[in-house]
């Protein structure tokens, strides 16, 4: 990340990735979940999950039980840090 953004892109991408949630129905008691995810790169898959569930209107909130267990299991594996 140093090549294209500085020390700070990691962090930068996280919030922004976070960002969307923001406004949505759920988005505030989803965030603490994305928060906890420590390796920037594996934000990506419960934030789709809960996105595409209330985009798709399967859930009319961000709290979908697949996006909260993917965010458990992304926060568990730790990683790369930032």
């Amino acid at each position: 990340m140093d090549e294209i953004g500085g020390p700070y892109a990691a962090r930068n991408m996280k919030q922004h990735a976070i960002s969307f949630t923001k406004g949505l129905p759920g988005g505030r008691e989803l965030r603490p979940h994305l928060h906890a995810i420590k390796d920037f790169r594996l934000i990506g898959e419960p934030l789709n999950i809960a996105l595409e569930a209330f985009s798709q209107r399967r859930h009319n909130t961000l709290i979908v039980p697949e996006a909260i267990e993917a965010a458990a299991t992304a926060s568990q594996a730790g990683g790369w840090r930032r």
